[in-house]
This record gives C-alpha cells, structure tokens and sequence, in this order.
C-alpha cells in the first residue's frame, strides 16, 4: 500500500512541475542554453575550498573561482536555465541568481535540506541523495522532499543520463551503480574497482552521454571508456583539487565577471 500511495504522490508531482521554477526564479537570467544539440558542454565543479569553477572545455583548462560563488558544496545547471546549489553548511538549496546588480545564491530554499547531492531529470524533476543516504526527489523548487517510490535506500551521489534515460549513483563505499528508473532497483555495473565520490554525464553533440567522475583517492578527475574502464581524463585541475562536477548543455553562467 506504501508503495502504492508513493507512486500517486510522484505522478501529481510531476504533473504540477510545468512551469513553477520560472515563476520563482525566474528563466534565462541565471543560464541561457543553445537548443542546438551540437556546441561545447558545459562542465561547472566545486574545489576543496568551496570555490565554483567552470571548465574551458576546449583547452582542458579550468576557470579562476566565480565571484560570490564560495560555499557551496555541489552545483547544477537546471533546465530552466537556474543555477543550483547545495549550500555546505546547512545541506539545503540555494538558486544562483541576480540581486540588485549582483549576481550570488538565494536562499536557502524553503524545506530543501537535508541532502549532499542533487542531479536533473529529462523533465526537470530534482533528484538528491539525502544526508542519511536516501534518493528523494522533488517536483517543485518551493516543495518538500518526497522518498522514492522504490529502493530509496543506501547511496552517497546521484547523477541522471540523458541518453538512456538511467539514474546513475555513487554507493556507500564509493561506487559507480545504475537503474532503469525510480521504481527499479539498484545494480552494479561492470566496472573496475574505483572508488568514486562524484559524477557527471556529459549533455552536448558528440561528447554526449560520456562519462566523468572524482576519485576518492589522488584527487583525480577520471572518464570511462569504451571497455568501460575508469581511465585518466584531460580535464584534471593543476594545483587544486575538484570535489564535484556537474554539466549542462551550451550553458552561459552568468556572472559579475
């Protein structure tokens, strides 16, 4: 019966999502996306100081810290074009946003917290991994949290696939695993044995559906290839270290700078 009432309450959430993210936050003054499929992506990380950074993808490089954008521990890019946070002191959502002039986070949103990381959906639903390692989800950015239909239960990191569709997780002890959906259980997939503490799916043109993700040991930034083996990228920082990463498709982040 449990189940039963779980998954009427995620259908009406994702009926009433249409919509009400602009209506709170406003669309295209955060992030303005290219509907063309091809273009460069957008890769955005968060450094072991807090700082929020973006990756020239075409030079491997990444970018000096975005102004105002210190304490967060995890970033997205929604697909209405808002810039999402989690902050690293409270665990809740903060929306990236331009105040009176001056671009920074809003918030906390209101009954976000308790999480450690967050992932978007296709249809712009929230995905989040709370801190006692649940997979909730939320429809609505000034809604609450509600626990997965199914097999809410254990994980440390979240990440959806725009290709096919699958939600990607991070275990308890680090590693990659996947479902078919909300309602489907959790597996493993075959691969080595590299313990991982985040991970994103890239969204644009010929790079779409590769996979990146941050070591748990050496602070490395590795990709998997076709052998579906996790192997060093061109992406790692020089001097720094990553401790998440998130992308989106043809995103300009606005800022100050």
């Amino acid at each position: 019966m449990n189940v039963i009432v779980s998954l009427l309450v995620l259908a009406v959430v994702q009926q009433t999502y249409a919509g009400t993210l602009g209506s709170i936050f406003g669309t295209g003054n955060t992030v303005q996306a290219d509907d063309d499929e091809q273009g460069t992506p957008t890769v955005i990380g968060v450094d072991e100081n807090n700082n929020v950074r973006t990756l020239d993808w075409l030079s491997k490089t990444w970018n000096k810290p975005i102004k105002n954008a210190h304490g967060m521990s995890k970033v997205v890019i929604m697909k209405t074009g808002v810039l999402l946070g989690i902050g690293m002191k409270d665990d809740s959502l903060y929306a990236w946003k331009d105040q009176d002039g001056e671009w920074g986070w809003q918030g906390p949103v209101e009954n976000s917290c308790c999480v450690k990381d967050i992932a978007i959906r296709w249809d712009g639903m929230i995905l989040a991994i709370s801190t006692d390692g649940s997979l909730l989800i939320r429809g609505l950015i000034d809604g609450s949290w509600q626990e997965a239909p199914a097999f809410a239960c254990c994980g440390a990191g979240i990440e959806y696939n725009p290709v096919d569709g699958r939600i990607l997780g991070l275990s308890v002890d680090g590693y990659l695993r996947s479902r078919n959906s909300l309602v489907n259980d959790w597996f493993n997939p075959a691969t080595d044995s590299v313990k991982l503490k985040d991970l994103c799916v890239i969204q644009t043109g010929e790079h779409d559906g590769e996979l990146y993700a941050v070591t748990k040991r050496g602070c490395k930034i590795v990709t998997m290839n076709v052998d579906r083996e996790w192997v060093d990228s061109e992406i790692n920082p020089d001097g720094f270290c990553i401790n998440s990463l998130a992308a989106g498709h043809n995103a300009e982040i606005k800022t100050d700078h």
